[in-house]
């Protein structure tokens, strides 16, 4: 009954907002989303259900290019479990003229993408600035995570932090701070765009005596075309772990991580995508660890091994259906199809469980997936995707009465803004 009572103050809320006049310089609006999915996951056969719907109500206020006030909150609903809202996004920026250039900031909560976000792909309280003139971009930024709710975090974990996580008392993230510095070319090599940062990340545990985790990354990319069809990115990530140990272990470990990845895109014509890349993630061995990013994205759908100790080919294809189509809402139709196949990179562990004992550096599976989107309108979207892993069952892949089995998935997801 609570939650049902929840559910439907947050949509007379979000409802009620939606009706405010709008005046000069001010955006309002509510997105929906929906997403259910099935999961097989390959052990015992075993099934998992999910379904989530999460209101986002966001606002902006821009009165002018050096004024802009940003915010967004959300409030997510899952069978079994309480709603609670969370602010997404609250920032102040702009951009004014300066020194010959345009100086920009952002000073707030916000979501900060480092590499693609394949380093770092998260919100946090931070100050940015950043400053563009010519064929020169820079920006230099640090942030804090210590101030969101421990459930909406993702981030690099230690043993303390995940006791912290499993403390029903302690509701803050884990308190660290990242900061950075980036320097890019747009355009500098003809149509092609270089960058080059660093990033820094700071366990600030008080006590002297507790488990710190401490990260550092240098961070290199280019990205532009190779023909008129042909586009190619390129990015590479070395760095540094240091672990220092409680004091009931307090042993002192230094280890270097290293990822590269690469993505090809073809465009035939205006209608199709075809997508060829690589990646590969560092494992343990010797002095070298498994990569460790800040925040780690998804690197698969069916099987999400993460992204250390692992090496991925990937072969994508998307195409708009029926981009010729005489009624406007069918040029919204979209298919895909992606096919990867997993390496372990390393004999150490990975993030999925089930390999054999016997199991070396080597084929982990191949993956499938298909995927159809219907977007008729700009604020009604629908997307439908099932996909199939199929392990490597031999002496050095997965364990029969392990994660041996094929897994698959099938997800529908719905969203609209109003």
């Amino acid at each position: 009954m609570r939650r049902c009572w929840l559910r439907g103050a947050w949509f007379i809320l979000f409802a009620s907002l939606a009706g405010i006049p709008t005046i000069h310089a001010l955006e309002y609006g509510l997105n929906f989303d929906n997403r259910t999915e099935i999961r097989h996951r390959g052990t015992d056969n075993s099934f998992s259900y999910s379904q989530q719907d999460v209101f986002r109500l966001w606002l902006r206020i821009h009165p002018a290019e050096a004024f802009r006030l940003d915010a967004q909150g959300a409030a997510g609903f899952e069978p079994g479990e309480d709603a609670f809202p969370d602010l997404e996004v609250l920032s102040l920026s702009g951009l004014v003229p300066f020194a010959s250039g345009v100086f920009g900031y952002e000073l707030g909560r916000t979501v900060l993408n480092v590499g693609d976000g394949l380093l770092l792909n998260h919100p946090v309280d931070a100050l940015i600035l950043q400053y563009g003139r010519g064929l020169v971009s820079m920006r230099v930024g640090a942030g804090y995570f210590g101030l969101l709710r421990k459930e909406s975090v993702s981030l690099i974990a230690s043993a303390a932090d995940q006791s912290d996580a499993a403390d029903e008392d302690q509701f803050f993230a884990p308190r660290r701070m990242v900061s950075f510095f980036e320097i890019g070319f747009p355009e500098l090599l003809g149509l092609h765009s270089p960058l080059l940062g660093y990033v820094r990340q700071d366990d600030l545990r008080a006590s002297s005596g507790a488990e710190r985790l401490d990260t550092q990354y240098l961070v290199a990319a280019i990205a532009g075309p190779v023909s008129r069809s042909w586009y190619y990115r390129l990015l590479g990530v070395g760095g540094l772990l240091e672990h220092q140990g409680a004091d009931t272990d307090p042993e002192t470990r230094e280890g270097y991580f290293y990822f590269g990845d690469i993505t090809l895109d073809w465009f035939p014509n205006e209608r199709t995508r075809v997508g060829l890349g690589a990646r590969f993630g560092s494992g343990e061995d010797g002095d070298v660890v498994a990569y460790a990013p800040i925040s780690e994205p998804p690197n698969g759908t069916v099987f999400q091994p993460g992204l250390g100790n692992i090496a991925k080919l990937s072969l994508g294809l998307d195409r708009r259906v029926l981009a010729g189509a005489r009624e406007e809402a069918l040029r919204g139709l979209a298919m895909g199809i992606d096919a990867a196949v997993y390496m372990r990179t390393s004999e150490a562990a990975i993030r999925e469980t089930g390999l054999s004992s016997t199991a070396g550096a080597g084929y982990l599976g191949t993956e499938g997936l298909v995927r159809l989107a219907f977007r008729p309108f700009s604020d009604v979207g629908m997307t439908a995707r099932s996909g199939i892993f199929v392990p490597n069952r031999g002496s050095d892949g997965f364990d029969k009465d392990g994660r041996g089995d094929v897994q698959w998935m099938s997800r529908l997801e719905f969203s609209l803004a109003l």
